[in-house]
């Protein structure tokens, strides 16, 4: 997948397994499993990562489903001709039973998803793909069309997909109707969503090499999106367009001096599309145990036994055992100094010095083995609900699960925009929100930045929302 910033991605959905039945077996995540099963699960993610280069992105989405996906899977194995008699099959009444228990139901299935950045090898292709991201970000503002893609440029970003899909172990797939998919799904929260399951069996929006240049589809159909950062919502805010209140320079009255909470206060981001309204809350993991246990050491597997859907944005960052032990090393040094000023001190030297040294002992004895690598991860937890008052507290109650476990989430006032589509690979590393109070807590607040479908929507500023514009695509 091309970006408009000349990054290029290779996206996979995940299954549980390889081969057809892989394909079609559901599974939740933090059912029973056996021992010698989950091992080697992590055997194989182990080996996965190890293998994986970059900054890989790892999304579990929650899709919705349609009561008459769960009738067609009841009904999935009964010819015709099994019922009794002339009448009608017994079956029918439970199905039809089914159908008026889950109508109107919120019902979704996890799906993951991985996004790996692909680099041209050698030194000449990376100059060349540092330009065109160059001439990407360029070309707009010269009102110029981005450079198109060559078949030869194709077939080696191909050629290290192949490879990459070689690794996964074939429990992977893609179609280019799911990548539409997932952008659909982010814009939609909240509110009806296409279905995955007309996506998995569409043949649409797929690119074509014509005259030996890579050609993409139109997206203008897709239509146009509307983003405010804490949008009102006539449930909670009462000022209307009466609601007297002094108008400043900007054209429009501050929410102080009128009857709308205080933005500080509205931490979700307001979606406005052809299909409605909906409201979404994004949160960043700030902070983590030094130690948990390996039976509660899944997180997102808790998420499953919440009353509401969560998504989940993972952006890792592979650092090779070479430079990770360099900068263990520095870190080591950095503490020996700390301990010898500490020791001039009638307190002495804190706790946490000591704790610090023994994890960053721990750490290097690991990067001395062969084929480790560090991985730093920074995750975004997303909730949505048809109105702000669901979303908020459904926000709150994902934040206040996290704190029972040891586990800390902050929703920044300014950062729910730039989370938004959190479904879609972005075409650089995203901004830092904050940092890490210590070594054995999580990096914080990197959170994932728009990025729209490839050649497919620009993003322009429109004062304090955004607009997603569908465009003709370029070549």
């Amino acid at each position: 997948m091309w970006s408009t910033h000349g990054s290029v991605w290779a996206l996979y959905r995940l299954h549980p397994g390889s081969g057809e039945h892989g394909r079609r077996e559901g599974t939740v995540q933090g059912t029973y499993v056996p021992a010698a099963v989950r091992d080697e699960q992590l055997t194989r993610i182990t080996h996965l990562v190890r293998s994986l280069t970059g900054a890989p992105r790892l999304f579990g989405l929650c899709a919705q489903i349609d009561p008459g996906e769960i009738a067609l899977r009841m009904i999935d194995g009964i010819e015709p001709g099994d019922q009794p008699g002339d009448g009608a099959h017994p079956w029918v009444e439970n199905v039809e039973a089914a159908l008026d228990l889950l109508d109107g139901q919120e019902m979704h299935r996890r799906t993951l998803w991985l996004a790996l950045p692909l680099r041209i090898e050698g030194a000449g292709g990376q100059v060349a793909a540092s330009l065109g991201a160059v001439w990407a970000d360029v070309a707009p503002m010269l009102g110029m069309r981005a450079a198109p893609v060559a078949r030869r440029e194709v077939a080696s970003y191909r050629e290290q997909a192949v490879r990459v899909e070689a690794a996964l172990a074939g429990g992977v797939s893609f179609r280019p109707a799911e990548i539409v998919w997932m952008i659909q799904h982010a814009l939609h929260r909240g509110l009806h969503e296409p279905l995955l399951t007309d996506a998995e069996s569409s043949d649409l929006y797929g690119g074509q090499l014509r005259a030996g240049v890579l050609h993409s589809p139109s997206y203008a159909d897709l239509g146009q999106v509307r983003l405010q950062e804490g949008g009102t919502d006539p449930a909670l805010d009462t000022e209307g367009l009466a609601g007297g209140g002094r108008i400043g320079r900007a054209g429009r009255t501050a929410s102080w001096r009128g009857k709308a909470s205080s933005p500080l206060r509205r931490r979700w981001l307001q979606v406005e599309s052809d299909a409605g309204v909906g409201y979404q809350a994004h949160l960043a993991l700030a902070e983590c145990p030094p130690a948990v246990s390996e039976d509660a050491a899944d997180l997102f597997a808790q998420l499953e036994t919440l009353d509401f859907p969560v998504d989940y944005t993972i952006d890792v960052t592979l650092v090779p055992a070479e430079k990770a032990r360099d900068q263990v090393r520095r870190k080591k040094n950095e503490l020996v100094d700390q301990a010898d000023q500490y020791d001039a001190r009638p307190t002495g030297m804190p706790a946490s010095l000591t704790d610090a040294a023994r994890d960053l002992g721990e750490l290097d004895a690991r990067l001395s083995r062969t084929g480790e690598v560090e991985v730093q991860s920074v995750t975004v937890l997303t909730v949505w609900g048809p109105s702000a008052a669901t979303c908020d507290a459904r926000a709150r109650a994902l934040a206040s699960l996290l704190a029972g476990a040891d586990y800390r989430a902050c929703a920044p006032p300014a950062c729910s925009r730039p989370c938004s589509p959190s479904a879609c690979p972005a075409p650089h590393a995203p901004p830092w929100c904050g940092s890490s109070p210590s070594t054995r807590s999580a990096r914080t607040g990197r959170s994932a930045e728009p990025s729209p479908p490839a050649r497919s929507a620009t993003p322009t500023a429109c004062s304090s929302a955004s607009t997603w514009t569908a465009a003709p695509p370029a070549p």
